[in-house]
């Protein structure tokens, strides 16, 4: 075959693909009128279209106007890139080209060349997948506003249950002490079951994600030690709980999920141990935080140290529990990209710890230290409890009336506002989040815009992660969960007094 002959053929090839090619291919001239096109075009117009054509005759929703402004953008740009719909009148159907127009000089005479994409099923699916994700986020929203309900719906009348118990416990005889016990005990046991199964729903569905902020880990260790000193107390176990590491510690990581995880780890040792020590600790090597939880329980059998992190997995099937604990812990640790330990054998304890990376490794001057309480602190002074349940309000009364406290009720965010512009002596607020008329988070920002100072704890039957944070953002001081403590209640405003 000759050069000549080659490049006939090749030249034929050429022009065989572009007239019989899937994407319409079109010359248009500066009039608008069209010198050119392949069979692709004719496939979409649905008939024959004849040379010299205007292209805005191609359909209804193409102007002559469009076609001048097109011509305009041409002589500026060059090469013009744009979606147009097309109605077709004859397939009575609707298509969506992304067309890609180019200014092109040919014998002395510019001309448009313009290539088309149907992209009609690309938007339909865009449109489909756009509006499944809708639904799907619509959804979430729902289940997570359910299993926020869920949860306040359970603390709230769970509040009263374990409140009234407690104040019963100093009035009755031993027998019936063991009773209220009892009742409270159990309910402790649900509402840890109730909370990590909702947990489990939330890391399932990807909901749970990290916050890193700098805070300071010994003001944790001395939350979790009033929480579970007062446990210790009441369970009847002769355990003793130890914080190893007073000294103030700040640091950078997520202090919402590492609080989380030591409930887990410290409860499993109270549940596994019946005596000796329960010891709270870290070390720091770098930029890594070993935080550790010790106890001198039952300890676990080598063969069980990897199953225990599975769900509903347990080692004692006589042992009160969901086998969530664990598995919930293991989650949180890969959520904060870090790594965890466990050194046990049996009748000699358990050591689980986890290392975590941090940023910050600054002391602080000042933290609430691990000291007895002076509870004539509290004489005297002035605390709005701002709560809508009249069985709160009066648990809560009951709760501090030993303390000479004056108490002021609000049974909504409004009035909590005006007491609070009322009185000029006002120490503390108890503010619950869900009242009517106005809510906590509302009469807080109120509060603050007037005053930066005074203590405002929140008190809910929410437990998200999310509510602590908006909370917090919003000013409030501090958080307690429904249903209260007693003991906790009180030291948490003695923290603050």
């Amino acid at each position: 075959m000759s050069e000549k002959e080659l490049v006939e053929k090749l030249q034929y090839i050429f022009k065989y693909s572009v007239e019989n090619g899937i994407l319409p291919i079109l010359w248009i001239n500066e009039n608008g009128e069209i010198i050119y096109h392949n069979t692709a075009v004719n496939t979409y117009a649905g008939e024959e279209i004849i040379i010299n054509t205007p292209v805005y005759r191609l359909s209804s929703d193409i102007k002559h106007e469009d076609w001048i402004q097109l011509w305009d953008k041409l002589k500026e740009n060059e090469t013009y890139k744009f979606n147009h719909e097309f109605y077709n009148k004859k397939l009575d159907n609707i298509f969506t080209f992304n067309i890609l127009a180019t200014k092109i000089k040919f014998e002395e005479v510019f001309y448009c060349h313009m290539v088309v994409v149907d992209i009609t099923e690309l938007i339909d699916t865009n449109l489909r997948l756009s509006k499944e994700k809708n639904n799907a986020e619509e959804s979430e929203k729902l289940k997570n506003a359910f299993l926020s309900n869920m949860s306040h719906e359970i603390r709230t009348p769970m509040n009263a249950i374990v409140g009234f118990s407690e104040i019963l416990n100093n009035e009755i005889n031993d027998k019936h002490k063991e009773y209220t016990k009892i009742i409270v005990d159990n309910v402790d046991y649900l509402l840890s079951l109730i909370d990590n199964i909702i947990m489990v729903s939330r890391i399932d569905s990807e909901q749970i994600k990290t916050k890193y902020n700098t805070f300071d880990i010994s003001e944790l260790f001395n939350d979790l030690y009033i929480t579970y000193s007062f446990k210790l107390k009441k369970s009847g176990k002769n355990l003793k709980f130890i914080v190893d590491n007073e000294e103030s510690q700040m640091i950078e990581s997520d202090k919402y999920l590492i609080e989380e995880c030591l409930y887990r780890l410290i409860d499993n040792s109270i549940k596994f141990s019946e005596k000796g020590e329960i010891h709270l600790g870290y070390y720091i090597e770098n930029e890594y935080i070993t935080i550790y939880v010790k106890d001198n329980g039952f300890g676990i059998e080598n063969k069980f140290h990897e199953i225990i992190f599975d769900r509903f997995r347990q080692v004692n099937k006589q042992t009160v529990g969901s086998g969530l604990g664990l598995s919930i812990f293991k989650s949180f640790i890969n959520l904060l990209g870090g790594k965890y330990n466990l050194t046990s054998k049996p009748n000699e304890g358990t050591l689980l710890s986890f290392t975590l990376n941090i940023k910050g490794n600054n002391k602080k001057e000042e933290t609430f230290k691990l000291e007895q309480y002076d509870i004539n602190r509290l004489k005297g002074k002035r605390i709005l409890v701002a709560e809508d349940l009249e069985v709160n309000q009066l648990l809560i009364n009951d709760i501090l009336l030993p303390y000479n406290v004056n108490i002021n009720k609000c049974m909504n965010g409004k009035e909590c506002i005006d007491k609070f512009f009322e009185f000029n002596d006002v120490a503390l607020i108890l503010m619950d989040l869900d009242m009517p008329i106005m809510d906590g988070y509302e009469a807080t920002k109120i509060i603050r815009q007037r005053d930066k100072v005074v203590p405002i704890i929140a008190q809910t039957a929410y437990s998200q992660k999310e509510n602590r944070e908006r909370a917090r953002r919003i000013g409030f001081t501090d958080f307690l969960t429904k249903p209260l403590n007693k003991e906790i209640l009180v030291k948490i405003i003695l923290k603050y007094l």
